[in-house]
């Protein structure tokens, strides 16, 4: 019987090389694809958030002559500000505490709270992970502040108010920092807040691309709910709280 007595050959670094290419090429087109994946499976989660929070917001209204939540809180200017008393209404109508977050990102700040899931920094207001456009009280404004837009937004009082298909009553928190009137120098990555100081992080939007938001989610009074690119966006709401994150300083401003 005859015994071979030569060694395997090994792969040339030629060879190796060329497998390395593929293998590059091969991750170059699938990491895309992957990413696209991952956001589009967020992007659907957060949109379901909001499905429920509109359906939870009209089995209220249904029982309360037609009225969006609104409860007074003394302070609070950011749109994820929102009264205690709303909060509990939301959850008393079926919207679990977790979909109040959307699932991108580093916006909200549950994570602070994860036993809650809510972040109350004060006994009447708690911070969610959405702009909530409810009217904040009978004392509060009736439309948000926004010195950049040419009309400015109402506050939702009820479902039943003129063009709930085009009113938003909800949407993905789109936060910025800065001082031009269009926002072209903002920025999107790093907003600093009081109650993040102290571990040195930062909120930002629930759906990036670079340094620089893709969109977000929109609940309408009517209950439906859209996707809307940041191209289609506008500075809805400046809140007047000057911030400085270390590199740029201005006020922190919500886009929609």
């Amino acid at each position: 019987m005859h015994k071979s007595t030569g060694l395997a050959r090994g792969f040339t670094l030629i060879e190796l090389l060329v497998v390395i290419a593929i293998i590059a090429i091969l991750m170059s087109i699938l990491m895309p694809a992957l990413r696209a994946a991952k956001d589009g499976a967020r992007r659907t989660k957060c949109m379901n958030n909001l499905r429920q929070v509109g359906t939870a917001v009209h089995i209220y209204a249904n029982d309360n002559r037609g009225l969006v939540p609104q409860f007074q809180q003394n302070d609070g200017a950011w749109l994820w500000d929102v009264a205690v008393r709303t909060c509990d209404v939301l959850t008393e109508n079926g919207a679990k505490r977790q979909i109040l977050y959307c699932p991108g990102g580093t916006l909200s700040v549950k994570d602070k709270d994860p036993v809650a899931n809510f972040w109350t920094p004060r006994g009447d207001r708690r911070i969610i992970g959405y702009a909530w456009l409810g009217k904040r009280g009978p004392n509060r404004p009736d439309f948000l502040n926004a010195r950049e837009a040419i009309y400015k937004k109402p506050y939702c009082t009820k479902v039943t108010m003129r063009n709930a298909v085009e009113t938003e009553l909800c949407t993905d928190a789109v936060p910025s920092l800065g001082n031009s009137m269009d926002g072209s120098t903002d920025d999107f990555m790093n907003i600093p807040s009081t109650i993040l100081t102290y571990s040195g992080e930062f909120h930002r939007a629930g759906h990036m691309r670079g340094r620089k938001p893709i969109g977000g989610n929109i609940l309408f009074l009517d209950g439906h709910t859209e996707w809307r690119s940041f191209a289609e966006m506008h500075i809805r709401h400046d809140t007047g709280d000057s911030r400085s994150n270390g590199t740029t300083t201005g006020t922190v401003r919500f886009w929609f």
